[in-house]
């Protein structure tokens, strides 16, 4: 379908929820849960722990996966937008997710819902690529959490583009061996949400079945002979280094106390700091690894999850200075990180460095485009919502006048 007709096909399919919603939108759940709270994995360190130089060496053909999701509130409804995009260095643009009017090198044939809408007494059809339930099969009525829809669209947007678009790009190009397919953000995540018994089945059963989907998309890249590595930019967001006792143990004999309420971020910057101080870290710096870990995973019902193996990977910006590095976390499967030891680090390494990106050059890339496609989108979408008669509410007008002023990317 044309991408104009797919919008004004879901304008008029919104349109029939007038009258439909309450004028006055339950409350949220106070403390609202979100995918982004981690449940715990236990960390091992995998030798000493300290900053160790890490050469970079230029990577094998790289494939990055990145998605992006924002939100339009609606008198009717409330929607979430969600994009994805598939990019190489090497290969260019492989693939958006919806579609744009290019003509890519790979195609998928099944369709993702790529909108998810959630309003009360609807039980209207919508078309195939909008999500009226989450994916345990529940709707979404008005007390669902906003923060987790937006979550599991994306996520199962991921899922979908690992295991069908990816793969595809895996088959057409069967010569290309040691390909890196490079996730943002956790190989596999899962929330503590999923785990907790007192949550509501309608979290639970959706998060589980995400976390599914994702061991078997990671699988099936495994079993295509190419490497998964997830790569974590929100280290401020992550509270597992403070509470792994070798980290804890380093810091304390070099006079610095760390505690578990610190974030992996401030404990590799106290480390960083000291170890520069103390002369461990020479000048001029060079990226450095800190780690690396074995993760076990948690329990997760009726799943078997392989550990992972991370590493924290910062690059200095400056040779003689600390001020403004670049740091995320990698994450590999055991079962691979066996195979190729720390040379997967010293790619992913290589395509920041050698690319003087600071950042994995083919994340940022398909970070950039999918955010840009979201915005286009989301732009798109409001217009056909008010242009058929839907009134957006007060935030979200002001976030379209505000991106019509560029004043957000």
């Amino acid at each position: 379908m044309e991408a104009r007709s797919l919008m004004l096909e879901l304008a008029s399919a919104l349109s029939a929820l007038r009258g439909v919603r309450e004028q006055v939108e339950l409350e949220e759940d106070l403390v609202e849960p979100q995918m982004t709270e981690q449940a715990p994995w236990h960390y091992e360190a995998l030798g000493e722990v300290g900053v160790r130089p890490m050469t970079p060496v230029k990577p094998p053909p790289i494939v990055a996966l990145d998605s992006s999701s924002r939100g339009i509130e609606t008198a009717y409804a409330y929607l979430v937008i969600s994009t994805a995009s598939i990019v190489s260095v090497r290969l260019g643009v492989l693939l958006d997710y919806p579609p744009l009017w290019f003509k890519y090198p790979i195609d998928v044939e099944t369709a993702c819902p790529f909108i998810a809408v959630k309003a009360e007494g609807y039980e209207g059809d919508m078309p195939a690529y909008v999500a009226t339930r989450n994916p345990a099969g529940y709707r979404y009525d008005l007390a669902y959490s906003r923060s987790v829809m937006h979550d599991e669209l994306r996520y199962s947007l991921e899922n979908f583009m690992l295991s069908e678009a990816i793969a595809r790009v895996l088959d057409a190009w069967p010569g290309i061996y040691h390909r890196l397919v490079i996730v943002d953000g956790p190989l596999y995540a899962v929330p503590r949400l999923a785990l907790r018994e007192e949550a509501p089945a309608y979290y639970r059963e959706g998060l589980l079945a995400l976390i599914e989907g994702r061991v078997r998309a990671v699988r099936l890249m495994a079993s295509k002979g190419s490497i998964v590595l997830g790569v974590v930019k929100r280290l401020d967001e992550s509270f597992t280094l403070a509470r792994v006792h070798e980290v804890v143990s380093t810091c304390a004999r070099m006079g610095m106390h760390v505690h578990g309420e610190l974030s992996d971020l401030t404990v590799l910057d106290l480390l960083l700091h000291e170890c520069l101080r103390r002369g461990l870290l020479k000048t001029p710096l060079e990226a450095v690894i800190v780690g690396p870990f074995k993760a076990k995973p948690p329990k997760v019902p009726g799943l078997d999850l392989e550990p992972k193996v991370v590493a924290y990977v910062v690059v200095p910006k400056h040779p003689y200075t600390l001020r403004g590095y670049e740091v995320f976390r990698v994450e590999a499967l055991e079962s691979q990180y066996r195979i190729f030891g720390d040379t997967l680090f010293s790619w992913v390494i290589g395509d920041a460095v050698l690319n003087a990106s600071g950042l994995p050059l083919s994340l940022k890339l398909a970070d950039a485009r999918c955010r840009v496609w979201s915005r286009m989108l989301f732009l798109w979408i409001a217009r056909s919502l008010e242009e058929s008669g839907i009134p957006l509410s007060y935030d979200s007008r002001v976030e379209v006048e505000r991106e019509l002023r560029g004043e957000r990317l």
